[in-house]
């Protein structure tokens, strides 16, 4: 079986001074030095807890409960510090060795173009999209009136380019809103995947570490979409939301 490529960031990296979290940070890493994976991963809870949160934070506590062989929440906080540095190697990797320790629902490839267009949006936040919508529609407005008052071609190619870049920007920024908006989640434990809320008829069981869309809530159960493709309904308690 492969063991994990841990780092535990002993240095506080990135841990700013927070009333008294970055001793509690020093001292849960020397626990995780010491292998003394629950009190660390007490420690890490509680800073978490008072607000404070840091990919260095949520990095370490998924160390911690890999090693103490609580795989679902390792993914869990793997993913949470990706939210933060989506790009992080070491974490990329932790989470790749976590997923082979699980049972994982097969993933359905994306259409190239799909997958393209995703990038592309991906590359800036939802605001800087915004900022942008507002910037083109200015240069739109104030190209066509100076097209409509002195009637030059390279005005009228100018307005087309930014008219077009205002589109795209539009739709990325619709796009990027649509994607913030979606609910991540982990499932926890081994659940009974329900084909209806009303009638909660057990379809299958589904394995713990898994991650889902959450789309809906009816009363406890939770309806979620997984990587392959089929939804169902799950228990609410037995799913924890990354974002």
């Amino acid at each position: 079986m492969k063991n994990i490529f841990f780092i535990c960031l002993i240095s506080c990296l990135g841990v700013q001074s927070y009333s008294s979290n970055d001793s509690l940070f020093l001292y849960a890493n020397n626990l995780y030095e010491n292998e003394n994976y629950a009190e660390a991963i007490n420690i890490y809870t509680s800073i978490i807890d008072s607000n404070y949160h840091s990919f260095e934070l949520y990095f370490n506590l998924a160390n911690s409960y890999y090693q103490f062989g609580k795989i679902p929440k390792s993914i869990l906080f793997y993913e949470k510090a990706l939210l933060l540095e989506k790009n992080n190697s070491d974490c990329l990797l932790n989470l790749k060795l976590a997923k082979e320790r699980i049972d994982l629902v097969d993933t359905i490839p994306k259409i190239f173009y799909v997958q393209w267009w995703e990038n592309c949006v991906n590359l800036l936040k939802p605001i800087t999209w915004a900022v942008l919508v507002v910037v083109a529609v200015w240069l739109v407005v104030g190209l066509l009136i100076l097209f409509l008052r002195f009637r030059k071609k390279i005005i009228f190619n100018l307005f087309i380019s930014c008219l077009l870049t205002m589109t795209f920007c539009i739709l990325s920024l619709f796009s990027s809103n649509q994607q913030k908006s979606k609910k991540y989640a982990i499932v926890m434990k081994d659940s009974n995947l329900y084909s209806s809320p009303l009638e909660a008829i057990e379809s299958k069981t589904m394995k713990s570490g898994n991650k889902v869309i959450q789309l809906q809530l009816s009363n406890s159960l939770s309806e979620v979409l997984f990587t392959d493709g089929q939804t169902g309904w799950i228990e609410q308690s037995n799913i924890e939301l990354i974002n």
